[in-house]
């Protein structure tokens, strides 16, 4: 996946740990956008330009088991918590009905003293930007070009 920009912070503000027995964990979380670029067609993402309700998939990339998933929210923006995933795997985050191809991370694994050692993954960022296929537009543009020409052609009575 791309960085943005030439550096990447990840603050942990109020995080929730998770305790398996005999270490602590602060869990990643997969942010990003699903839009379509029509407002400011700038290759980024504009309010207006989200997809709401589309579905975004995290996998194991080696396994191919599905391992997080969830849905973009009225703007676009989805957060899926990647609970229980490690580093030293890839994982393969997909937006099936977007037709994008997908993308892949790794976790990063950090170890932070709170009074007791804290494993601290940081998060991770996907976007899909959909392009609208030309073919509905031209077929639009070439129906409307009929229609004027059979107004111009008929005779007047």
């Amino acid at each position: 996946m791309d960085a943005i920009g030439p550096y990447v912070v990840t603050q942990h503000l109020a995080t929730q740990f998770r305790f398996n027995g005999s270490n602590y964990f602060a869990d990643a979380i997969l942010t990003g956008t699903v839009y379509q670029d029509t407002i400011a067609a700038d290759a980024f993402y504009t309010p207006g330009e989200g997809l709401a309700g589309e579905t975004v998939n995290v996998y194991n990339d080696t396994t191919g088991i599905l391992v997080a998933s969830g849905f973009s929210n009225s703007a676009g923006g989805f957060n899926i918590p990647l609970t229980g995933l490690t580093d030293g795997v890839v994982y393969r985050v997909e937006a099936p009905d977007t037709g994008l191809a997908p993308q892949t991370f790794s976790l990063n694994q950090h170890v932070e003293n709170y009074g007791a050692s804290v494993i601290f993954y940081d998060n991770v960022q996907a976007s899909f930007m959909m392009v609208p296929e030309p073919g509905s537009l031209l077929l639009c543009l070439a129906a409307g070009m009929l229609v004027l020409r059979n107004r111009t052609r008929r005779p007047l009575s």
